[in-house]
Order: structure tokens, then sequence, then C-alpha cells
């Protein structure tokens, strides 16, 4: 197969403002619980249902895997990476077992921990040809086991193709037309969008197609520059890019997300109120983050930041959410079941079997099931096999 790159310049002589969007649109809210420790660089996985996994990081939870309960507001410990997981990527087989690739001490930095929901092991499966921590992984698509690695502190401009079953890895030499590094990315359909480091003011997304490993600048060149650690998001409409920028670029504000559309290339700065940061701070490393599709939400974990002002360097714990209804409404609840004066807990939905609803504080989320699986009552997970009553 040939594979071609296309590029164009990430910078112009012409300076273009990212549009600001009018009005208070969206909010922070806080959990009610933290990390166990102050962490940053943590690495999210979410599917579907209560859970999402929490793995790695740069300090006291570099080498564990928690999980947070959505429904119960709670973080719990669940079991060790074989090494250190500091700035890796995390991906998912078609099985549902979690992966962690790269990121870590040296020698450490090119390992693949694979993590079993069902066991909670956690073991070393394979070791990569490169160093891919602060790298960018995508999956081909979701009923793919092939994973495309490219960037990273390896500084090569090769494109890695991992298999999650077999754990072999063949390379796309020289397909990358610029090396990615600290960025971050999501996959839309068959392409990849990636904001990553660049140097100057006024950059433009990278869009690479996945059937053809074509990278090219796509949209305005308005981007503040990304030197930092971002963190994004797709809701199934527009990427959401968080950080990665410090406020002496003068042009974007720091207190927000920038929404990109995949569809017409469009970026826009959207403002958030009791964001983290603001004015003179702003995160150094991203908050993990993770959508949550049911309930239209992005939530947050840990992150640091910086003050220039102050010089004040701060590690984060606070896990916090927007809802992103103000921008795209959607409902999540139902009318045929009620929380009031029920104990907080899962319930069964009343007309779903593939489908169950949390109760906390009296208020109602709906959840659905993994494909093909069914609310079981009595253990409260989503089984397959379960007898739809």
């Amino acid at each position: 197969m040939h594979f071609t790159t296309t590029f164009s310049k990430f910078s112009l002589l012409v300076v273009f403002a990212l549009h600001l969007t009018s009005g208070q649109l969206l909010t922070v809210e806080y959990s009610s619980v933290t990390l166990p420790f102050p962490e940053s660089s943590v690495r999210t996985f979410y599917s579907t249902g209560d859970k999402i996994y929490l793995l790695g990081g740069d300090f006291e939870m570099s080498s564990g895997i928690w999980s947070f309960s959505i429904s119960s507001d709670t973080v719990e410990y669940v079991t060790a990476m074989p090494g250190r997981g500091s700035r890796g990527t995390v991906q998912s087989d078609t099985a549902g077992n979690i992966y962690y690739l790269g990121g870590g001490n040296i020698g450490t930095s090119n390992q693949v921990y694979k993590f079993d929901p069902t066991t909670n092991e956690c073991t070393l499966v394979a070791t990569l040809p490169l160093d891919v921590q602060d790298c960018v992984a995508i999956k081909y698509n979701e009923t793919s086991d092939t994973v495309h690695i490219f960037g990273g502190d390896g500084q090569f401009i090769d494109i890695l193709t991992f298999d999650l079953l077999q754990f072999n890895t063949t390379s796309q030499v020289d397909v990358l037309p610029v090396i990615v590094n600290q960025g971050t990315g999501v996959r839309v359909g068959n392409k990849a969008y990636i904001f990553s480091e660049g140097q100057v003011e006024n950059t433009a997304v990278l869009e690479l197609d996945l059937d053809i490993l074509r990278m090219m600048a796509v949209g305005p060149a308005n981007l503040p520059s990304i030197t930092l650690f971002p963190s994004s998001v797709y809701d199934g409409r527009h990427v959401y890019l968080i950080g990665g920028y410090a406020p002496s670029n003068m042009t974007t504000p720091i207190d927000g997300l920038i929404q990109f559309d995949p569809v017409s290339f469009n970026n826009e700065f959207i403002p958030v109120a009791n964001f983290p940061v603001e004015g003179a701070s702003y995160f150094r490393v991203s908050p993990a983050t993770v959508y949550v599709p049911d309930l239209n939400r992005i939530y947050f974990f840990g992150g640091s930041s910086f003050n220039y002002t102050t010089d004040e360097f701060k590690i984060h714990d606070e896990i916090f959410y927007i809802d992103l209804d103000p921008l795209t409404p959607t409902s999540r609840s139902t009318d045929d079941f009620g929380c009031e004066g029920r104990m907080d807990g899962l319930y069964p939905h009343p007309t779903n079997c593939g489908m169950y609803v949390a109760c906390r504080n009296h208020e109602q989320i709906v959840f659905n099931c993994e494909p093909d699986r069914q609310f079981d009552p009595i253990t409260k997970t989503c089984k397959f096999g379960t007898p739809c009553v």
C-alpha cells in the first residue's frame, strides 16, 4: 500500500482570532469526592455503565488502577499495574480489555499493560520498539483491535500499528509530516483529529485519514500554540479541547473549552463558569477527561496548574464535570420511574432490560448496558444471558 502525506503551513502572517461565544452557557460542578492523591497525567477509560476507570499518573497513583462510580460519587482502588504508568495512553479491545500503552520511567515507556475489568488482573503483554510516552493513539474503528500510535517522546515520524489481540507491531515509515508530541487526539469516523505541540500562534488542527494514513492541516489557523499537555473528548458532534496553552498567547482565554467542529472545521471558545483556572493561572497538565453520553457530560480528573504572577505550582485532586445540555440538550431521565422516596442505588429500567436507573439524593440517572448485555437486579451489574422480565 502506498501512503501519502499532505500538509499545509501551520502559521500565517495574518493573525486570526478564535471566535468567542457570547454569554456563560456552561458551568463546572464539583464532585463531593476527590482523587485519593493530588495527581496529574491520569488516563481515563469509559465504555458504558457506571464506572470510569483511572489509570496511572505522575505521582502517587502512577502504578495503580482506580474506578470512579458516577452514581455513588466514590473512588475505589482496583489493582496495580506491573510498572509505572505516566503520560501513556489507553485503548480497549473488542473483548472489553483495557490497555495502557507506554508511559513511565526510562525502560518502561515502551511497555503495554493489559487490564481485564472482569477479573481485575493487569499484566505486561508486549514491548513496543519505541518510547511512546506522550504519544497519541487512535483505534482504527470501534469494531477493530488495531491501534495506530504516533508521536511521543521517541520523536518519530513513523506510525506504529499495534494489534491488541496478537500483540505484534508493524511500522509505516516516514508517514507523518511533523512530529506529534505532548498532543491529544480523538477519532471521528475514519478520521483522527490531533491537537499537538506547536511553537507559534495561529496553528490549525491536524487531520489523519485512518484509511490511507494521510495527514493534513484543516480549518482556520487560529488555535493558540499547543506547547503543554492538553486533553480532548468527542461528544458525537463536536471535539472539545481542554488546555494545552498558556495565557501569554493573549488571544484565547483560559477559563473554558475550545470547541472544534469536524464538519465545518471551525473553532470556537466556550467560556465556563467556576472553571478551576483563569487569568494568570493555567493548566500545565490538563485534567484527564472522559465523555459520558448517557449524561451528555464531560468528567475531569486532577491535572496540574501554574500561576505565572505568583509562581505557584499546584497539583489538583478535584473531580468535576460540565453538563453540555445548555449547548446540545438531551433527555437523561425516564417518566416511568421515580427516585423520590427510594434509597440510593441501582434499579432496573421499567421498560428496557438493557438499561438501568441510578438513584442518588432522590434524583435519577439512566444508563445503558454494554451491547448484548442486560441489567441483573440481583448483582446490580450488566451481564450476558440475564432473563428479561
